[in-house]
């Protein structure tokens, strides 16, 4: 092993760690390639800026696609998540008054996984040696990246800088990492859409009240009922573009009510326990590669989470680059890394298109008028009820589509 350790200690010399691969982020894609380099005895270090408490707390997406989990599961990272996820095979959609069930799974072939994104980046931590994982890092700097390799420079909390010299950079540190600075100082494009309006997310400690996904369409707004795990739902009301903080508790139970049929006395017990805004905006860079460095993620694309696309388009960002790179450093061949750039960003503007489609489909903006809100219910009345539309759009949200 190259090395057993990372404290450093005040006064200690402190030499480049050498290795095989710098990841910067210990998100599910970082964690997913880590995983992959440890089962295979390949060198690697993983540098994340945020403490292990706070990425193993913080609530996040909660819908993964079979084909995720299909990838996870041959990487053999799944035991937990079998044993304990829920499997649903279709969600209701409430149209305005009317209701309907959108059984995706019967016509797919396949349902979908509701698992917690921070069990999953539990489970990945957990499967790692602690040693190969330095959290709560500063001021991380991507200080060479040439064919000939590359080089990334760190502070430990103590203050203590290091240096990284190694082959390839897997850049899986979010929207605001410096990867993704990195590629805009180097001329990379990107392209962005907002779409003019922001979600309120709610956490209650209540179980969600019904078995599946609830999408609710009104000319009021959009709304979402989900769980994260047996005692907890995640609620999403659309709101007008920042306006999410200065709802009271009892305008947002009266707005659900309104939203998702429901009575005001299921809402008398609840508790929010926690309480946040997301703009609904996509953003994609041009390039998902620059000389010994990948970009993965939300480092390389944003999508409104209107069809939860973000962690499955990162965990496959992931799986596919770990095949790139355990093909070269099993067998010295770099073709499937030399494909992963083209192939990530047809499968990101696949992400895009269909979490972009799924926006429309859901939400009504202040601005447009009736023909705009009337082609949306004919959309989904056309999804209702002609079989190769729903196989359409269940290929696209159970993620089956992107695969073909």
């Amino acid at each position: 092993m190259l090395f057993t350790r990372y404290v450093v200690y005040p006064g200690e010399n402190v030499k480049p760690l050498s290795l095989k691969v710098c990841i910067v982020g210990a998100g599910p894609a970082g964690l997913v390639v880590a995983n992959a380099l440890e089962q295979h005895g390949i060198s690697y270090v993983i540098l994340e800026s945020r403490s292990q408490e706070y990425l193993r707390n913080r609530t996040r997406a909660g819908l993964i696609e079979p084909g995720v989990v299909r990838g996870l599961g041959e990487l053999g990272v799944t035991d937990r998540l079998l044993s304990s996820a829920v499997f649903h095979e279709g969600f209701l959609l409430r149209l305005h008054d009317e209701e309907f069930r959108i059984e995706f799974a019967g016509v797919s072939g396949s349902p979908i996984y509701m698992y917690p994104q921070q069990r999953l980046v539990g489970d990945l931590i957990d499967l790692l040696p602690s040693s190969k994982i330095v959290f709560d890092v500063a001021d991380v700097s991507i200080d060479r990246n040439e064919s000939s390799g590359a080089t990334v420079s760190f502070e430990y909390a103590d203050g203590h800088r290091r240096d990284v010299l190694c082959d390839f950079i897997v850049g899986a540190d979010g929207a605001r990492g410096i990867s993704r600075e990195f590629l805009a100082r180097k001329g990379i494009g990107s392209v962005s859409h907002d779409f003019g309006c922001d979600w309120l997310g709610i956490l209650v400690d209540m179980p969600s009240p019904f078995a599946e996904l609830v999408y609710a369409v009104s000319r009021r707004g959009f709304a979402l009922h989900s769980m994260r795990g047996t005692s907890q739902s995640r609620i999403y009301l659309q709101v007008p573009r920042g306006s999410g903080a200065s709802w009271t508790a009892n305008q947002i139970w009266d707005e659900l009510n309104f939203r998702l049929g429901l009575e005001r006395s299921y809402w008398e017990s609840s508790m929010i326990s926690q309480q946040m805004t997301v703009q609904l905006r996509s953003f994609q860079l041009d390039q998902m590669r620059h000389q010994r460095l990948f970009v993965l993620g939300d480092a390389a694309h944003i999508v409104p989470p209107s069809a939860a696309k973000g962690l499955n388009l990162a965990v496959d960002d992931a799986l596919h680059l770990t095949r790139g790179l355990l093909s070269w450093y099993l067998h010295r061949n770099e073709g499937d890394l030399e494909v992963f750039e083209e192939q990530a960003l047809r499968r990101a503007w696949a992400g895009q298109e269909f979490s972009s489609s799924m926006t429309s489909l859901l939400h009504y903006m202040p601005d447009e008028g009736a023909f705009s809100s009337t082609l949306r219910d004919v959309r989904w009345r056309t999804i209702l009820s002609r079989p190769h539309s729903l196989k359409e759009f269940s290929d696209n949200y159970t993620g089956l589509a992107r695969h073909d």
